[in-house]
């Protein structure tokens, strides 16, 4: 029933019918942006509490439920900001649906709603959570295509070659510089996190194994000082 006050929202067939009744469309309107808003929050705590007796059970359904009710909240946040894209709680929405596309497998668009949530001058209440996120995030597509076989990364460095010898460098993928760089962000943003040592370290370890060690060398040093 909740759903179907949607039916009777902005630019609505039954809104457009009733222009002649303005006070009833606009609280017709109110009803249908609540119904909206709660609706992917509805499904939004549901996701939470399956994926919550997943960790505790162990029964992968929990899990494959939980990603489609993720799936739903996110469906119900995306819509709510693509309609309502002023209103007062836009910043937290759009970390809820950075959250929900993050837990329903959808990495790519949760980097960049979680990178949007990081550098937005709306608010600062979710950048440290969504500067971490947008680095898992990474880190999960990262992994995917290391799985899929389309990513290979090196262990060490290429050979050194020529007179003198040189290390050559190679071309760093797109979605390790991508990484990279969310990385570098986080520090810069969170000077005083304790994730930092590590994610320097993991970025100064991508520029030595593909070669780039003039790089390398200098965020080592940093590392070290």
């Amino acid at each position: 029933a909740r759903a179907d006050l949607r039916n009777y929202g902005r630019d609505s067939e039954w809104s457009e019918a009733n222009g002649d009744h303005p006070e009833a469309v606009r609280e017709a309107e109110q009803l249908a942006r609540n119904a909206l808003y709660d609706d992917a929050v509805r499904h939004h705590q549901i996701a939470q509490n399956l994926r919550q007796r997943f960790i505790e059970e162990q029964t992968p359904v929990l899990m494959e439920r939980a990603r489609e009710e993720y799936n739903l909240a996110a469906q119900g946040y995306r819509a709510y900001i693509d309609q309502y894209p002023n209103d007062p709680d836009a910043y937290e929405i759009s970390y809820n649906l950075a959250e929900a596309m993050f837990f329903s497998g959808q990495f790519e668009d949760a980097a960049q709603a979680y990178a949007a949530v990081r550098d937005s001058n709306l608010d600062d209440r979710f950048r440290a959570q969504a500067a971490f996120r947008a680095v898992k995030a990474l880190e999960e597509i990262r992994d995917g295509m290391v799985r899929r076989g389309e990513l290979q990364i090196p262990d060490e460095p290429p050979e050194a070659s020529g007179e003198p010898p040189r290390v050559p460098q190679t071309p760093i993928p797109e979605i390790l510089t991508r990484l990279n760089e969310a990385r570098d962000t986080h520090v810069r943003l969170l000077p005083e996190s304790g994730r930092n040592p590590v994610f320097a370290y993991q970025t100064a370890q991508i520029f030595y194994r593909y070669g780039h060690w003039d790089e390398a060398r200098q965020r080592f040093e940093q590392i070290y000082e």
